[in-house]
């Protein structure tokens, strides 16, 4: 290692270089500290990281797919007509479902109210304030105008379903048009 001095070829070394290749790299050493103060970062004293919101979402992916890895899980729905608790998607036994994202448009030119929410098997009837909810939203698309509102949702962690054996299920308020494609995992 070689001392490269500053403007006062007398004082201290202002940079510690080594010799790469017949070519002098400045040498740097991490540490960390308050002001004025320095811990070098070693084996001994690794650079602390505040990992709270890192273990949250390591927490999140961890239960999402235990001890084995998930496969992504695609699923495509249409509808004209009134839907009443339909499944879009119904877990493995066992399972449950968590979504990582999804698109849902309209079309046509009946405007209503689109809910998405978890179900027991025989349960189709929505429930306001009993039921797990994963999305709900008014569309009002017009043909004539040529508007075909839509969403699209990425939450910033998956929305788990709150028990397993729980379907994915769709209510509307109406004989509206619409398409649902939705991503997620059963774990």
């Amino acid at each position: 290692m070689t001392s490269v001095k500053g403007g006062n070829s007398s004082g201290p070394a202002d940079v510690a270089v080594d010799t790469v290749s017949s070519e002098s790299v400045q040498r740097v050493k991490l540490v960390y500290g308050a002001d004025g103060t320095g811990t070098r970062v070693d084996t001994a004293t690794p650079l602390p990281v505040d990992d709270d919101a890192t273990q949250s979402k390591l927490d999140t992916v961890i239960t999402l797919l235990g001890t084995s890895v998930a496969t992504q899980i695609a699923k495509d729905f249409s509808a004209t007509s009134t839907a009443t608790g339909h499944a879009v998607w119904i877990p493995a036994s066992g399972k449950k479902i968590a979504i990582t994202h999804f698109s849902l448009s309209t079309a046509g030119n009946v405007a209503g109210k689109v809910t998405m929410w978890f179900g027991a098997a025989a349960d189709t009837t929505y429930t306001s304030g009993t039921d797990q909810v994963a999305f709900k939203g008014s569309f009002a698309p017009s043909s004539i105008a040529s508007t075909y509102p839509g969403v699209v949702v990425q939450p910033a962690s998956p929305i788990l379903a709150g028990n397993a054996d729980y379907s994915l299920r769709v209510t509307t308020d109406n004989s509206m048009t619409w398409d649902l494609v939705l991503y997620g995992y059963e774990f």
